[in-house]
């Protein structure tokens, strides 16, 4: 596997800082059990939620052994999420993933409906879709630069 270039950390610091200043999109960073080391997010506790109940955490687990190559995922409520496993040069690897982010296609009525279909509590849905207002709306081939920027 190839090992992250040594300027790793300065890069994503300055990654993260623009997708946050372009559009406020969260940026994680999680070691192999899921430790949380640092989150940009907006609301941060309510959208990490949004990576459990949508599986982010089983997808990123299911691409640990492949190649390093940032990967797209679009969950059961709609939301797209990049990952990528990032192989430290002193050993380890760290996962840093982009998001949530709603494409433009997708539309806030039809992620409500989607939601509506997970099993979650009144409460639940409420939280969720307050969110919506947090979530960045990106076109898909903005999605695609977004997964280059971060390789």
């Amino acid at each position: 596997m190839k090992t992250a270039h040594e300027e790793y950390a300065q890069r994503l610091n300055v990654l993260r800082g623009q997708l946050f200043a372009s559009d406020r999109m969260g940026v994680w960073c999680f070691n192999r059990s899921w430790k949380l080391y640092y989150t940009t997010a907006v609301r941060s506790q309510e959208m990490a939620q949004l990576l459990e109940i949508g599986g982010v955490k089983d997808y990123a687990l299911s691409q640990i052994e492949k190649e390093p190559a940032p990967s797209i995922y679009a969950d059961e409520a709609g939301l797209v999420w990049i990952l990528e496993w990032v192989i430290l040069p002193q050993g380890g690897e760290l996962l840093i993933v982009l998001g949530p982010m709603a494409l433009v296609r997708t539309g806030e009525e039809r992620l409500l409906q989607r939601l509506d279909a997970l099993e979650l509590t009144v409460e639940e849905k409420r939280t969720y879709a307050d969110l919506l207002d947090e979530i960045p709306v990106i076109a898909f081939v903005s999605v695609m630069r977004f997964a280059q920027m971060l390789h």
